[in-house]
């Protein structure tokens, strides 16, 4: 088939009713096979996004990040060389273990905070900035009564923050060493909950993976604020 055969199955597809469309597809769908998640789960695409843009807004947080996991994966990860990844099996406080012939780095994968529907900003207290917000979604507490939410350093190497909420795009990340976050008041162990992400790469924060590799490899003293 050419290109101009092409061309015209396009332009008379465009001018059927939607109903003819759908037909289409669907008869094209079954052609082409379904997915595995929907032969598992025995359903269709349709019928999943559906369900997913009737969920509350905790539900739909939880999907993006998966969703911010899979671009890093696919747009980032994938395409570096010399490296091998996989996401490990169990439960664990970072998302990737990446491993190239000097050892391994951790990456944990956060969206950028969203509140009412706009990226939130620093406010009063970091001024024009995005934020991320890290901690767990499960709530809990340990034998010493202390709330379980909140990451430790050394829990994982690399922050990598997506920005889709302000750019409309997933294949856009910022990244960070894990020790230059903040640390949550007086408790230098934990990583507090919400941290400040310049809008552009600067000296602690890159928008090249391998960069924030070397930096963390360095052991360079560093933090995102006042970046010193």
């Amino acid at each position: 088939m050419t290109k101009r055969d092409l061309k015209e199955i396009e332009t008379a597809i465009s001018r059927l009713p939607s109903r003819e469309k759908r037909y289409l597809l669907s008869r094209i769908r079954d052609d082409l096979g379904k997915h595995p998640l929907e032969l598992e789960w025995n359903t269709d695409a349709e019928t999943i996004v559906r369900a997913i843009a009737r969920s509350n807004d905790f539900t739909r947080r939880g999907i993006r990040g998966v969703l911010a996991e899979d671009a890093l994966a696919s747009n980032v990860i994938e395409r570096l060389t010399g490296w091998e990844y996989g996401t490990p099996s169990g439960n664990h406080p970072y998302d990737f273990a990446i491993e190239d012939d000097q050892g391994t780095v951790t990456i944990q994968v956060k969206n950028q905070r969203v509140k009412a529907g706009k990226p939130l900003l620093g406010g009063r207290k970091y001024g024009d900035v995005f934020m991320v917000e890290i901690w767990k979604s499960r709530r809990g507490r340990d034998a010493s009564g202390q709330e379980t939410r909140y990451y430790r350093f050394g829990d994982f190497d690399l922050l990598a923050v997506c920005l889709h909420p302000s750019t409309g795009s997933w294949d856009r990340f910022l990244f960070t060493v894990a020790n230059w976050l903040l640390s949550r008041g007086d408790d230098l162990d934990r990583i507090e909950k919400l941290q400040p992400v310049s809008r552009n790469p600067n000296k602690v924060w890159t928008d090249d993976l391998e960069t924030c590799i070397a930096w963390f490899r360095s052991g360079a003293k560093q933090q995102v604020w006042p970046a010193s």
